[in-house]
């Protein structure tokens, strides 16, 4: 189970630390940026080094 601990931009905040379990559906992430940020799961563009999520 490979989990790392990422830093996610939104805007100008910045959340350090939060887990990304990479065994788990990408929806399962989106759900933790839904509790963070408030923006639903289907209006989110998760941006990562070589592609989109």
């Amino acid at each position: 189970m490979p989990l790392y601990s990422v830093t996610v931009k939104w805007g100008k905040e910045k959340f350090e630390g939060v887990e990304l379990n990479t065994d788990e559906p990408p929806m399962v992430f989106k759900a933790q940026l839904f509790a963070l940020t408030g923006v639903q799961p289907a209006r989110q563009k998760v941006m990562v080094k070589g592609g989109t999520l």
